[in-house]
């Protein structure tokens, strides 16, 4: 199997990963909802217990959403967009993570174009006397390094400066996932609280101003969802099919990067 062949079972092979995770979280909204009406409904009924305890239903998964609830003095509703926004994000970040793995691995001359120092640990390092061991970890080490920056448009221009192809992302999905990011961090960092970070960074991207300082973005967080699942699917599709398209692209930058 030649490079070019290698490299499209890979990328088709992640594409495909993608959709089965899209799948998974469709079914978690499904089932954690059908577990909120059925513990209210028993609850008013005074009937949770006996039938808890003579049914299949995991109790544990009941004591979570109370506990959650809880801690975050969220109504569930609030407590499950949040978990499945970050679920949204961080597949589409998990996707990026095996592209970006397949390239490296398949011309690993791509990772000079970073011009970044190879850091490993030592263990890592003299643990193994497996070559091939300590190249994944150099590449799964640059792709996490470019991953965690918490700059998705650098990440995704990447393509285009590392890789030596474009992406052909429309403007509109561009600037939602730079928006989604935006929305995942002040979720994570900052209980879903506008805070000026967000704002400066909505003024530098040249974003659309839609809350102020000290906002919450929880009451639209559900049409941020849906809007992030649409933007996940057309750039997941539109990465997957520019690289279907330029596989003889790929390989040819990769053999002149060799011969430079």
């Amino acid at each position: 199997m030649n490079k070019r062949t290698a490299l499209g079972y890979k990328i088709h092979k992640a594409y495909n990963t993608i959709l089965q995770k899209e799948n998974s979280i469709l079914h978690y909204n499904f089932y954690a909802y059908s577990l909120l009406q059925l513990e209210t409904f028993l609850h008013k009924n005074g009937m949770i217990d006996e039938v808890l305890e003579n049914s299949g239903i995991n109790k544990t998964d009941l004591n979570f959403t109370k506990e959650k609830l809880i801690s975050y003095n969220r109504t569930f509703s609030d407590v499950n967009n949040e978990l499945t926004f970050k679920a949204y994000f961080q597949m589409f970040e998990e996707f990026i993570f095996q592209v970006f793995t397949c390239l490296y691995s398949t011309y690993p001359i791509f990772l000079k174009k970073d011009n970044l120092k190879f850091d490993l640990a030592y263990e890592n390092i003299f643990s193994t006397s497996n070559i091939n061991e300590i190249q994944n970890l150099i590449i799964e080490n640059r792709v996490k390094r470019t991953i965690q920056s918490n700059n998705i448009s650098n990440t995704l221009q990447k393509f285009k400066k590392v890789f030596g192809f474009d992406v052909n992302i429309d403007d509109k999905d561009f600037r939602n996932i730079i928006l989604a990011s935006l929305h995942r961090n002040i979720l994570t960092h900052n209980n879903g609280i506008v805070n000026r970070i967000y704002l400066q960074e909505i003024t530098f991207h040249n974003l659309s101003k839609k809350y102020n300082l000290g906002d919450c973005i929880f009451p639209q967080l559900n049409d941020h969802i849906e809007t992030l699942q649409n933007t996940v699917n057309n750039i997941s599709t539109s990465i997957f099919d520019s690289i279907s398209d330029n596989l003889t692209q790929i390989d040819k930058y990769a053999s002149n990067l060799e011969k430079n």
